[in-house]
């Protein structure tokens, strides 16, 4: 499932749960990150899945940095960020685990 990678720690944001439709809990993050790093990993692959990073500056209101509908693992790389919330979030999710 995600994770985050900031100044070499990572941070489960959805660490096993069951592949479904779901908000990630909610992380405030030490720093303000300006560049960052997540991976998406799964035990099966599912027949779809749409998994967002979100970024907020207060924690309730949530802005999409990055989306994948990858059904393999994958990381992927942002940068220029200003936000000190985030989470994960399925979106889709169909099969899999």
């Amino acid at each position: 499932m995600p994770e985050l990678i900031q100044n070499s720690v990572a941070t489960a944001l959805l660490n096993a749960v069951a592949h479904g439709v779901q908000n990630g809990a909610t992380f405030a993050l030490p720093v303000k990150p300006g560049v960052a790093s997540w991976s998406t990993s799964f035990g099966s692959a599912p027949a779809s899945s749409v998994i967002a990073l979100q970024f907020s500056n207060d924690g309730t209101n949530w802005t999409t940095v990055d989306s994948t509908s990858s059904t393999t693992a994958e990381t992927r790389s942002l940068s220029a960020l200003t936000a000190i919330f985030v989470r994960a979030i399925i979106s889709t999710a169909t099969g899999g685990s």
